[in-house]
């Protein structure tokens, strides 16, 4: 059975203001502040459905889950001490050759970055868990604010002279393809576009037929994949770089929500668990950094798609999925609000053509000699980061973001509209022919 709420659209990360404590389904048609129905229906419909298992709400009593929203900032945080980890102190130079005066180097940030390495798999945990609906509008703004994001980072740092552009030619090229510049970004959007596809097949998944999934893609992508991935990169998984990569991360959030996977564990021994698997991963990482002059195996063992990588990241997941805990009031409203800025902070201190060139301030303040200085400012760096990043998104969305936001909804409408009108016709011609 399936049911309509409203207009059938739910948002990521959101949660009704009453929620039913007996399952996953929370619906409140009866509400004296709604006037929407949930009414039963067939499969064969064209309307917008949502499944019974899917988290269900009506629009006027819906609101964010802050225990997700610290969720998502951690990951988030977590993705920007990775690359200031591994570009700004120096961590991705054991890829090609392992400096042996920098040896205690080394083992630090790679020890550091074991904990890190999970930022970008939790974000696609949360994409599956919440569920992604396909909405063109959703993806025309994300590909709007990118743009702005980067064209006037570009043009400022190439008017500044410290841009790394060529010539103006050479900065005009780059700002029309700058989402090449973001992997993730277009994961992401590939990931919007299979959604439908992706949740369905989720949703026909029944315990034993999740189980071989998981079973036969962990095999696939962190196994073999990731082997692979070393000597002969030619399986799709490219180190967890890739929409292969997304979609199997994604089914896995979303068959996590579905099957209810890690509630009937606490969140103590989802962080017992995730402390251990990551020292498991530096358990092999430090004696290839200790004992070998080449490190590109130890450089693996930070793919996004290495089975320690990935069940570390799961069991961080777990930490907030199996929290009975809310945060309400205005400390949630004050996390809900960093929460839900937390992607544009990616946008902005990666790859961008002025951001990225300033984004280590604190780390810089000091030489390579004083190694523990820069492990002390790492987080402070890494925070005032994402604060600046939040902010800038905030300030997008008062200004610019809502102007590209109904740009956005009309050429969405626009779309839509070109699909009916060719659907309506392909129906009709068909019924002729069928006469």
């Amino acid at each position: 059975m399936s049911v309509k709420i409203g207009d059938g659209n739910l948002t990521e990360n959101e949660l009704p203001r009453n929620e039913c404590t007996a399952g996953d389904v929370v619906c409140t048609p009866e509400s004296a502040q709604c006037d929407c129905r949930a009414t039963e229906t067939t499969a064969d419909s064209t309307s917008s459905y949502v499944a019974i298992n899917e988290l269900l709400v009506c629009p006027k009593e819906r609101k964010r889950n802050a225990l997700f929203d610290v969720l998502r900032i951690i990951a988030m945080l977590f993705i920007v001490l990775h690359h200031l980890t591994i570009n700004n102190i120096g961590l991705s130079a054991i890829e090609t050759h392992i400096d042996p005066s920098l040896t205690s180097q080394y083992l630090g940030t790679s020890f550091l970055d074991c904990f890190f390495i999970i930022g970008v798999n939790v974000f696609f945990l949360l994409s599956g868990y919440f569920g992604i609906k396909l909405k063109l509008g959703k993806i025309f703004r994300l590909l709007f604010k990118l743009y702005v994001f980067w064209i006037l980072s570009a043009l400022i740092a190439q008017a500044a002279g410290v841009s790394d552009f060529e010539s103006w030619t050479d900065c005009i090229i780059k700002c029309l393809i700058s989402p090449s510049e973001y992997w993730f970004v277009l994961a992401y959007v590939a990931l919007c576009l299979l959604s439908p596809v992706l949740n369905l097949l989720a949703e026909k998944l029944n315990s034993k037929g999740a189980f071989y999934f998981v079973f036969l893609s962990l095999l696939f992508c962190c196994v073999i994949g990731f082997i692979a991935d070393y000597y002969y990169p030619i399986m799709g998984t490219n180190k967890g770089y890739s929409p292969l990569w997304a979609a199997i991360a994604y089914l896995y959030g979303r068959l996590m929500k579905i099957h209810r996977f890690g509630a009937n564990r606490s969140s103590a021994f989802w962080f017992a668990a995730y402390v251990v698997l990551t020292l498991l991963n530096y358990t092999v990482v430090a004696p290839i950094i200790a004992f070998s002059d080449f490190g590109s195996w130890a450089w693996l063992m930070y793919s996004y798609n290495n089975p320690l990588v990935v069940a570390s990241s799961v069991a961080f997941f777990c930490i907030f999925s199996s929290c009975k805990k809310q945060i309400v009031g205005k400390a949630g409203k004050i996390v809900s609000f960093f929460g839900e800025h937390s992607f544009a902070v990616y946008i902005l201190h990666c790859n961008n053509p002025l951001l990225s060139r300033y984004r280590a301030f604190f780390i810089d303040l000091f030489t390579q000699e004083q190694l523990y200085a820069k492990f002390l400012v790492l987080l402070p760096n890494a925070v005032l980061i994402f604060v600046i990043g939040v902010f800038i998104d905030a300030l997008y969305d008062l200004t610019a973001g809502k102007l590209f936001g109904k740009l956005a909804d009309v050429l969405d409408k626009f779309l839509v509209k070109i699909y009916t009108k060719v659907r309506n016709r392909l129906q009709k011609e068909q019924s002729q022919s069928n006469l």
